[in-house]
């Protein structure tokens, strides 16, 4: 066995993380541990010696940051749809005013379809023919479409007031309301008698004539709400 500079023997020490004991001379550094060992030191560029699937560890923030925007997109796009909605310029109004009728338009259908089941149910054999279309009469058409456009309409005024148009306070007021009513009766209007029309004179589709009016009247009526109330 080697001795050291001043005659002594040397020590034993046990390499931490291996059964291994290793011999150390006084004044010579200490062993390290075998090549791929649990505690094996990292060689420069940062890579475990022997360690075959370890990465550099200036890799692991660049990573971690990855993976953090990966789980934060779905929030991000979230919040850049509502700072869109939410903005006090033209764009974000229309963007609303599309959201709320689109809300509008949903319950709209929806009435005008359990009407039609109601009404006639014969028309249609099951529930599912209301989405296809049946063959109701004329009468019985313009009336569901009428209130289901009321109905869109109730909710359109509040939605609008609290959310569409909200720094505008003309629209809050009674003469507002009434403004408001009046030019829903006449959108309505115009629904009923395209509607009776249609199904009269051409025997359309009550659902393609349902939706190319909605188109129609709900652009007419938000120029008429810009010019006059809001």
């Amino acid at each position: 066995m080697p001795q050291a500079p001043d005659g002594r023997l040397p020590e034993k020490v046990e390499t931490p993380g291996t059964d291994r004991t290793e011999v150390a001379l006084d004044g010579c550094p200490s062993p390290q541990a075998p090549v791929g060992g649990k505690n094996a030191p990292i060689r420069k560029g940062g890579r475990k010696a022997g360690g075959e699937n370890s990465l550099p560890a200036s890799d692991e923030p660049a990573r971690a940051e990855s993976e953090a925007k990966k789980r934060c997109a779905p929030v991000r796009l979230i919040l850049w749809g509502w700072g869109l909605l939410t903005a006090p310029n033209r764009l974000g109004e229309i963007l609303r005013f599309c959201l709320v009728g689109g809300v509008a338009t949903l319950i709209d259908f929806a009435v005008m379809a359990l009407l039609l089941w109601a009404f006639e149910p014969e028309a249609y054999p099951t529930f599912w023919d209301l989405f296809t279309g049946g063959d109701p009469s004329p009468l019985v058409s313009a009336v569901a479409s009428a209130l289901g456009f009321l109905s869109g309409h109730i909710f359109n005024y509040t939605a609008s007031v609290r959310f569409v148009f909200r720094d505008n306070a003309r629209g809050r007021t009674k003469k507002g309301f009434v403004v408001f009513t009046l030019i829903a009766l006449f959108c309505l209007l115009l629904h009923a008698v395209g509607m009776y029309a249609c199904r009269a004179l051409f025997e359309l589709n009550e659902w393609l004539v349902k939706a190319v009016l909605t188109v129609l009247v709900t652009a007419l009526g938000y120029v008429l709400k810009k010019k006059i109330l809001f």
